[in-house]
Order: structure tokens, then sequence, then C-alpha cells
């Protein structure tokens, strides 16, 4: 069974547009059964993504693929809510991670990445597409700040168990 999604092509112009140039992010958008809409920039989100990965010596979807097999493992194991960290807003607060904190080894760049988020001001991270801020109630494109609390509190909770 194929899941098809409808949606409509997007232009987000940019504050220095005159409206006729090419200066805009091109993206997608669908509308939910209320009529809200949610606007979506999957290739410039895959482009930046592609771009973090050759920017940190190919660590970049190694420790993304660490985070999401945390979180997996803390979902069937009854640590975390299903559906609390799902994997577009993994990539997204990874993304934000500066690339000198990637690729020293496995363990490093998982504690320096967890490291980097907790002190960081979650009010300032953007999705990976840099279209939306990442933490923030109330946006269909954005990570509720009490499921980005609660994820950051397993992880750091898992992560002490799992050492000792």
């Amino acid at each position: 069974m194929l899941d098809v999604v409808v949606c409509c092509q997007l232009r987000r112009w940019w504050e220095t547009s005159n409206g006729v140039d090419d200066k805009f992010t091109e993206g997608i958008c669908i509308f939910l059964p209320d009529g809200t809409r949610i606007d979506n920039f999957p290739e410039r989100h895959m482009a930046n993504c592609i771009q973090k990965h050759q920017d940190t010596d190919e660590w970049f979807k190694k420790v993304v693929r660490m985070y999401k097999n945390m979180r997996n493992r803390m979902i069937e194991e009854g640590v975390l809510a299903a559906g609390v960290a799902p994997s577009y807003f993994l990539e997204g607060v990874l993304w934000n991670v500066p690339n000198d904190k990637f690729g020293e080894s496995f363990d490093a760049s998982f504690v320096n990445a967890h490291n980097w988020i907790i002190q960081a001001d979650s009010e300032k991270l953007l999705t990976a597409s840099e279209m939306h801020w990442l933490v923030r109630n109330g946006q269909h494109t954005s990570w509720p700040v009490a499921n980005f609390n609660a994820f950051l509190s397993a992880v750091a909770e898992y992560w002490k168990a799992w050492g000792d």
C-alpha cells in the first residue's frame, strides 16, 4: 500500500525580491482537513543535510542514525513515548550542531552533540531547511517545546544508565 500526499508547489519570496525576479525558495504545501496550510521545503532540507554530512567529514548521517536508533530503542523499552521525537526534528536539531562537534569518535560525537544541544538557546534553532524555527509551540512545522525537552531528558538518562 502506498501513501499519497497531495501537495502544491510553493514559492517563498525573499524580502529583497521585487516579485518577478528569481529571489525565492521553492517548496511544497499541503492542506489539512481544517484548511490549515503547512509549508515544507524537502529539497532544501535534503541539500542542507547532504552539505552538513560533507562538512563533517561524513559524520553527520552517522550521528543522526545513532540518535534515531537510541530513540527507537527508548520507545521499544517504554522510556520515551512514540511521536515525541520524529526523525525530521532529530535531523534538524543535529543539523544545528557546529561541525567541529562531529568526528572524533562515535561516543565523542554523540556526547559533544548532546552537550551542545542542551546548552544551546532552543529558540534560535532552525529546521534543516532553514525555513522554520525548530522548537516552537503551536506550529505544525516545529517541535513542541515539551517534546523537545522530554527527548533531551530521556537521552541524558538513557545514556547515563547505558554507560553504568
